[in-house]
């Protein structure tokens, strides 16, 4: 390898060797993989002995510890089966497919952890938390960031304490809290006329607004929906026509993680949020990690770390936050009035109750929601045909023809799809009949292409025929959500169902509460914490014997463990 020198062994001859030696092995191993196109990393694995202080990310689900040292376990058939659940999937990856996460907290230089106020995100919160205790470092990464749908100004469609409870968990965890929100919040998507945009994105620094976004001037030319809405937001899952969370929240918080990467040079940001598969059939389609808008000059990773949890799982971080203290984590007072989410106070999910709840506890946010819907709905009325009544009928009747177990798509089942089931399983045939000795013989190739090109036109054609109702779907969505759009409930009952109606259809009782003086009861100790009428600190987020407010023992309240339909779990 090396030559002696003077009777000494040439050092440098024997490193650059080596060097050599090493980067054609590692040419080699290069090459080899690329001829058989196999990927480096097919799925994560927490490396747990990587570097001294090291904290490894539970990507996976079998890697995650509840606060009490169990297992939570993935979300499988077994457990789902265990807790109920009906919407469950099966068996899919952690990971979405294509996505390979940064193994450890340290890779990170911001955690950004999405805190609605909910039992989700608090949950979230405590168990980064709980795996950062020994890291101080590591937590001065950790932020709280919040979108505030009302944009700073008086309450229109949010609970009036979400906001304080958010930042007294700031203030108790000593954490950054960023608030960030649209120009003008949900109100002004709702009321804003035709060739209008849609207001600014911002977010608030040390009590100012600091805006993300240029102001563009209107231009009434455009006809786009975004371009003037005078609309409440459709209460279907598609998060493209339910504008509400899309403008509100996600592209508020898209834009507040390129501000971040602009203004203080973060280059990884790992994006917390708590959707669990149990809460719906759209989210039990999430994975727990993907990429979360990654360029090449930033790199941005998703994670969910809640979602294999059941809602007792969730309600057991909050119960055991502060291990060796006797007292627990208070959730947000919606849920101790018998709400199984916390969502928005005005929220398009909610039915006939919470409605009527709603207008008894914050009667002032009732009555500012009602009078828009109808000035709303008397100017949809102005513009609307005479026989509008008839029109919705028609067209409800003529969406359920074209729904996916419609006559129209039933008829395609059984038609064209049955063709291509017939021509895929002669396409996998290996042998014909011959026409002249009637025996059996090998395909030829000119064969084997003939079968190969009828499948596939058949395959075409069934595609485009299923698309074409897809689509004749979509336009009556279209049509039917521009008639009905200045409604709140507009999908709740046949015909139109303004909010007064709907309030006056739920006659009870509460099925929550045991009897009516139990929940007048809880009504008046928590009421005035959601109206804001009493303050919401730091003291008020312990619950337990040696809380300095709420000292009553930790339980868990009234909406816990209710069905999650009921609240329009989206």
């Amino acid at each position: 390898m090396g030559r002696r020198t003077r009777g000494k062994l040439d050092l440098d001859a024997v490193l650059g060797a080596v060097k050599k030696q090493q980067r054609q092995l590692d040419l080699t191993d290069i090459l080899a993989r690329v001829k058989t196109n196999r990927p480096q990393r097919q799925q994560h694995k927490p490396q747990r002995q990587r570097r001294g202080g090291c904290v490894p990310i539970p990507w996976s689900a079998e890697d995650v510890i509840g606060p009490t040292g169990e297992r939570i376990g993935r979300m499988d058939a077994a457990k789902a089966r265990r807790l109920g659940i009906k919407h469950h999937r099966g068996a899919k990856p952690d990971l979405k497919p294509g996505f390979t996460p940064l193994p450890c907290f340290d890779d990170y230089d911001l955690i950004a952890v999405q805190v609605s106020g909910g039992k989700d995100s608090c949950a979230c919160l405590l168990l980064i938390l709980r795996l950062l205790r020994d890291r101080p470092d590591l937590l001065e990464r950790v932020q709280i960031w919040h979108q505030d749908i009302d944009a700073g100004a008086d309450p229109w469609m949010d609970w009036p304490v979400t906001m304080p409870y958010v930042e007294a968990m700031g203030e108790l965890f000593g954490l950054r809290t960023v608030i960030s929100f649209r120009e003008g919040g949900f109100r002004g998507e709702v009321e804003r006329p035709p060739g209008q945009r849609m207001g600014r994105r911002a977010v608030l620094h040390q009590g100012r607004t600091c805006f993300l976004d240029e102001l563009k001037p209107p231009d009434p030319s455009l006809k786009s929906v975004q371009l003037g809405r005078r609309r409440f937001p459709p209460v279907v899952p598609d998060l493209v026509r339910r504008w509400c969370t899309r403008h509100l929240k996600i592209d508020v918080a898209r834009a507040l993680v390129r501000h971040m990467v602009d203004e203080y040079g973060y280059k990884t940001i790992l994006t917390v949020t708590g959707e669990r598969a149990e809460e719906s059939s759209a989210r039990a389609s999430y994975y727990r990690g993907q990429d979360d808008g990654s360029t090449r000059t930033r790199t941005v990773h998703r994670w969910r770390p809640v979602y294999d949890y059941s809602e007792a799982e969730v309600y057991a971080e909050l119960e055991h936050a502060f291990p060796g203290k006797p007292y627990g984590m208070q959730p947000h007072p919606i849920y101790e009035l018998g709400w199984s989410r916390c969502s928005c106070s005005g929220c398009i999910f909610g039915g006939a109750k919470e409605w009527s709840r709603m207008a008894e506890i914050t009667p002032g946010i009732y009555k500012g929601i009602a009078d828009v819907e109808r000035d709303l709905i008397a100017e949809a009325m102005r513009q609307a045909p005479p026989d509008i009544r008839q029109t919705i009928g028609q067209m409800r009747r003529k969406r359920e023809e074209y729904g996916g177990h419609g006559p129209r798509m039933k008829e395609l089942q059984r038609g064209l799809s049955r063709r291509v089931s017939e021509l895929r399983g002669i396409a996998k045939r290996t042998t014909v009949t011959d026409v002249h000795t009637g025996r059996r013989r090998a395909k030829t190739r000119a064969e084997q292409r003939q079968d190969d090109r009828r499948l596939d036109e058949a395959i075409r054609q069934r595609d485009a025929a299923v698309d074409a109702v897809r689509a004749q779907r979509q336009r009556i969505d279209a049509e039917l959500e521009l008639l009905t759009a200045p409604f709140v409930g507009k999908t709740l009952k046949p015909g139109f169902v303004t909010l007064p109606q709907l309030v006056a259809s739920f006659s009870g009782p509460d099925d929550v509460f045991e009897g009516e003086r139990v929940r007048h009861e809880a009504l008046a100790f928590w009421g005035p914490y959601l109206r804001s009428e009493r303050p919401w600190t730091a003291k008020h987020l312990l619950r337990g014997p040696g809380a300095p407010i709420f000292a009553m023992p930790w339980t868990a309240p009234a909406g816990a463990f209710t069905d999650a339909a009921a609240c329009g779990a989206p």
